[in-house]
């Protein structure tokens, strides 16, 4: 039987081309491996994560209902209020339709859970066309959390609160997040606190900065003020 070199070259290149595309469907089936492994794994964790909230819950349940059988129930009432007060900051309160600004919520959720902090958001209204892109987004709503979560983490456990407002008022975005601060800050540091060479915590506060000039690039205004004992800052950008 005749062999050519024309032959052989197409059998080498039928060859390559099959072993390609023999490879491809291997590499295929390795991603979605690792893919259903990935979500199956945070399927469990999440699994896990509601069956230990469960039992703690029923576990506290239990201990009020024999103070109360015991007639204690001002010790119930005590219990109850440390519940109330023990960081929640596990469960989010709000939850916009930016999937940016949701990935970035997460990320700090779990952040602050680590340093026993908790943070409740609330959402108002669509953020689906805030005039800000991804990493514009992140930084300002990052570094406000940043700098609130700085501000609480050497208060008691149960002062360690910080607050999430992200609201849609038609013509005008507002990402406003307040803290505690174990008491109010001094109008003469209020004014200081967007000076680059101003800081509380032993370095340049720039995060602040970046917040106040990210803001005012797009015709904003960053605000800042006590309201008792906490403090508030907010992000303040036209629709």
């Amino acid at each position: 039987m005749a062999f050519s070199s024309t032959s052989a070259g197409h059998l080498v290149y039928t060859l390559y081309n099959e072993i390609s595309l023999l490879e491809l469907i291997f590499a295929i089936g390795i991603l979605l491996a690792v893919i259903h492994f990935v979500l199956a794994t945070a399927r469990r964790n999440e699994i896990k994560a509601m069956h230990k909230w469960r039992h703690d819950i029923i576990n506290h349940i239990i201990v009020i209902r024999a103070m109360i059988d015991d007639d204690r129930s001002d010790e119930a009432l005590e219990y109850l209020d440390k519940m109330v007060k023990f960081p929640r900051n596990i469960v989010m309160m709000g939850k916009t339709d930016h999937h940016e600004i949701n990935g970035l919520l997460h990320t700090k959720v779990h952040q602050a859970d680590a340093k026993q902090i908790s943070i409740d958001v609330t959402v108002s209204g669509s953020f689906r066309r805030i005039p800000l892109n991804p990493i514009e987004i992140g930084s300002i709503l990052g570094n406000l959390i940043d700098n609130a979560m700085d501000a609480v983490t050497d208060l008691p456990v149960e002062e360690r609160h910080i607050y999430v407002e992200l609201t849609n008022n038609a013509d005008k975005y507002v990402i406003r997040v307040t803290n505690e601060n174990g008491g109010a800050i001094s109008e003469d540091i209020l004014k200081k606190v967007f000076n680059p060479k101003f800081s509380t915590k032993g370095h340049q506060g720039l995060g602040l900065i970046i917040v106040k000039e990210l803001t005012e690039r797009h015709g904003g205004c960053v605000t800042v003020k006590n309201v008792n004992s906490q403090t508030v800052f907010a992000s303040i950008i036209p629709a």
